[in-house]
């Protein structure tokens, strides 16, 4: 391949990501805003104004403020939303082809990427990672924009790092691109706590591409270390969320990162992640029966046969990477380095949630979006250097160009229409909900989702089925006798209702949403001043109501009762003349 061709490729086939993305993910683009979407987008009042974010303390701060862009360039447009992750994830996949580039430039890698392999490894790679099925949860998923659009910051701040070292290297203009690196990392650690191992991966780069000049770049690496204390603050500091006047998804997400560390123990979390990852990579290598929820079983002894087989399994890959690296370092292959990078990679960007950092769940697709980029540039640098082994040094050029192309034929096909079905699952939540229960029967959140779709749709005797279904896994959860109690009201049976808000307060007295709910029920029933009760102490419970109220279904329901007791000096009268100026009753 003459330097003509070969640099028309490096320019112009990595364009072809872009329609191919946008045609790969167009059956998303008419989806709802579906499952947690309800809470981090759809009724978040934080993402209304961008006034919310003069306070940049917030953790997730970045991924918050998309939203809050996306709201403010045309509304609640779930198109809108779907269209911006998709830009994201093309985005990504041209910085993976950007990066496997810039790999072969290093010292590690010299004249590995000649006659215009460099295009091809690169690009076998970027068009896997596109289309790749396991990735739609952080695409299709518009909540999961924290995970696709941390990985855009993540691979920038990787690449521009690479870049400023090889033009330290040649003695080229490098400090911008050095400090495009170091705000590309500030950035990815405020949009979400994946990237703390940021600095860590700039060490593997250099320990694996730089060789020799590991030593001379380790000033260089100083200040990524100190940007290791933004997560810590972000998430434990004192004062995170943004300041505004109500309650805020940025607080809540603090409680609930807080809550969810811990509550399974650090040691049953780890042997339980053993299996995770090995799931992920079966998922990564036959990508069938993607779900949206796993009904995992913990693992609670190293001597468990499928765990200790999973940490076998796992440790022999890594000294499979580890062996690769020793071998190119000794002389051997170059691909050896690209294929232990790849192999370091899955493991590191992985490190955060699936180590001994405890998470409440324990497995979720988009968790491998970004750490099976790893997985994906060694396949890639395994497959290449397969190829070279069995092809004779002058048709080599030639036989990779074939082999690159045979491979693309054959798995593209396969990944393209896996993925296009996938997608369609997220077209329909009540068909994404079901599809995950079929998959994940023990998942209680699952039944109480679809007993809400059910409920929007009337159908209270089948959301009326979803809570019992839960209550008979998990008596206690009060969400459950919550959705019960809403599904008694809709079947016009107000003391049963009753019955089940009352019991919901009895778990969680802080439940606001339950308050309201009882009171409508108290209203139907003539009990006007229990009804008035229950407004008052969901007004101390949640000072904020007011702004949840300004819902038209919610203000019609209350309606009724506040013109029936509207002058009766009841306890707390005083809370409703908020409520009236919002609502207009």
């Amino acid at each position: 391949m003459d330097d003509k061709t070969r640099r028309g490729l490096q320019r112009y086939l990595p364009l072809l990501l872009i329609p191919l993305g946008l045609l790969l993910y167009s059956n998303v683009l008419g989806a709802p805003f579906v499952y947690d979407d309800e809470g981090y987008v759809a009724a978040n009042l934080q993402i209304t104004s961008l006034s919310n974010f003069l306070d940049f303390s917030g953790t997730r701060y970045v991924g918050f403020l998309s939203f809050a862009l996306n709201y403010a360039a045309g509304g609640l447009v779930p198109f809108d939303f779907h269209l911006t992750n998709i830009a994201i994830h093309i985005a990504n996949a041209l910085l993976v082809y950007a990066l496997v580039s810039t790999v072969f430039r290093t010292p590690a890698m010299k004249g590995a990427g000649e006659g215009g392999v460099a295009v091809l490894v690169a690009f076998t790679a970027a068009i896997i990672f596109l289309s790749h099925p396991i990735e739609s949860q952080a695409v299709s998923y518009v909540t999961q924009r924290f995970t696709s659009l941390c990985a855009f910051f993540y691979l920038l701040a990787i690449l521009l790092y690479a870049n400023s070292r090889l033009a330290r290297e040649e003695g080229k203009g490098w400090l911008a691109r050095y400090m495009g690196s170091l705000a590309a990392t500030v950035l990815a650690m405020k949009t979400k706590e994946i990237s703390f191992t940021i600095p860590f991966m700039i060490v593997l780069f250099d320990l694996v591409f730089f060789g020799d000049g590991f030593r001379k770049g380790k000033w260089l690496r100083v200040p990524f270390y100190l940007t290791l204390i933004i997560i810590p603050l972000s998430v434990l500091g004192p004062d995170i969320g943004l300041s505004v006047a109500h309650d805020t998804n940025a607080e809540h997400l603090r409680s609930l990162q807080v809550r969810d560390i811990g509550k399974l123990s650090k040691i049953t979390y780890l042997l339980t992640e053993f299996r995770v990852v090995v799931t992920y990579l079966r998922l990564l290598f036959f990508p069938v029966n993607q779900t949206l929820e796993y009904d995992y079983p913990l693992s609670q002894s190293i001597f468990e046969p499928a765990t200790l087989l999973s940490l076998i399994f796992l440790l022999s890959i890594a000294l499979l990477g580890a062996y690769a690296l020793f071998k190119s370092k000794k002389g051997g292959s170059h691909w050896g380095a690209l294929f232990s990078f790849g192999i370091f990679w899955f493991f590191l960007a992985l490190s955060v949630e699936s180590t001994i950092i405890p998470i409440q769940d324990v497995i979720y697709e988009h968790r491998v979006y970004l750490p099976g980029i790893g997985i994906i540039i060694s396949f890639t640098a395994a497959f290449f250097y397969a190829m070279d082994r069995v092809s004779s040094r002058r048709g080599r050029e030639v036989s990779r160009a074939v082999a690159a192309a045979v491979l693309l034929i054959i798995v593209c096909p396969v990944l393209f229409t896996t993925l296009y079905l996938r997608n369609r699952v997220w077209t329909d939540e009540m068909a994404l909900v079901t599809d995950s229960i079929s998959k994940a029967p023990g998942k209680t959140r699952l039944y109480y989702a679809r007993g809400l779709l059910y409920l929007k749709k009337g159908g209270y005797w089948e959301a009326l089925s979803d809570a019992n279904e839960i209550l008979i896994r998990e008596p206690m959860v009060a969400e459950a006798h919550n959705l019960k109690g809403v599904a008694y009201s809709g079947l016009g049976d107000h003391e049963s209702s009753v019955r089940s808000f009352s019991t919901a307060l009895s778990l969680n007295p802080n439940y606001e949403v339950v308050y309201l709910n009882r009171a409508i029920s108290y209203s139907a029933t003539g009990r006007h001043k229990e009804a008035l009760n229950d407004l008052s102490r969901a007004a101390e419970v949640y000072p904020g109501f007011s702004e949840f109220m300004r819902s038209r279904t919610a203000g019609e329901a209350f309606g009724d009762l506040i013109k029936k007791c509207k002058g009766e000096r009841l306890p707390g009268c005083k809370h409703l003349i908020p409520f009236q100026q919002s609502t207009g009753y």
